[in-house]
């Protein structure tokens, strides 16, 4: 049995946006597969917090425990494992889902002296046997901009475990390594994030509409 929906994988450092624009990216496609008497879109994000794994991951993300960087990356992949179950189930069913962040964050985050991009890659073939995501969008925007849109966050009340401005620099360009890596594996979209919020939403809208046709 194939899945019914589309699986859109949005992703982007810290500060980029990427959470509100997924945000409302489902709402539009869900008015978009409604007026077609479709199922409605799902908004998910990793790591979920529906799975003692991905609980662990965030408490981490937060500073309320201490993990050692690799254990970190493995409870990702595992959390992941976990989190596939309901996303095929959502698919299956005819939704589609908009994702904040996936497996190539796990790639451009979670990397370590012993741990490789490769190798993150090679943890999640299991997931990605089951589940490839149909288009991969990234929310580009410099390391300048993030941190400004991070600092006048209210909701931000105290800096998570990676967002130091040499961590933020450091993943960025991880993830443009990532993308390159993945460039013959994955259908990867680049969104320039760097505008107003209603021009940066109409450009993820473009990008992902053909994929709804």
């Amino acid at each position: 049995m194939h899945k019914q929906g589309k699986f859109i994988v949005i992703e982007g450092i810290d500060g980029s946006g990427k959470s509100s624009h997924a945000r409302t990216l489902t709402d539009q496609i869900t008015q978009w597969q409604e007026a077609k008497g479709l199922p409605s879109c799902i908004y998910e994000r990793e790591p979920s917090e529906d799975d003692p794994a991905g609980r662990l991951v965030r408490a981490s993300l937060t500073k309320q425990v201490q993990l050692q960087p690799e254990t970190l990356a493995f409870l990702n992949v595992a959390s992941r494992i976990e989190h596939i179950h309901h996303l095929t189930e959502l698919l299956y069913a005819g939704h589609c889902v908009v994702c904040d962040r996936f497996y190539p964050s796990n790639m451009a985050y979670n990397q370590t002296a012993s741990l490789s991009m490769s190798d993150i890659y090679e943890l999640n073939r299991v997931c990605l046997e089951t589940l490839r995501p149909d288009a991969i969008v990234f929310m580009s925007v410099s390391v300048e901009e993030s941190k400004r849109r991070r600092k006048s966050d209210s909701k931000r009340t105290s800096e998570e475990l990676f967002e130091t401005d040499a961590f933020q620099r450091a993943v960025h360009d991880r993830f443009i390594q990532v993308f390159d890596f993945l460039k013959d594996k994955e259908t990867v979209r680049f969104v320039d994030a760097e505008a107003d919020y209603e021009t940066v939403q109409s450009r993820l809208w473009e990008a992902v509409r053909p994929l709804l046709d």
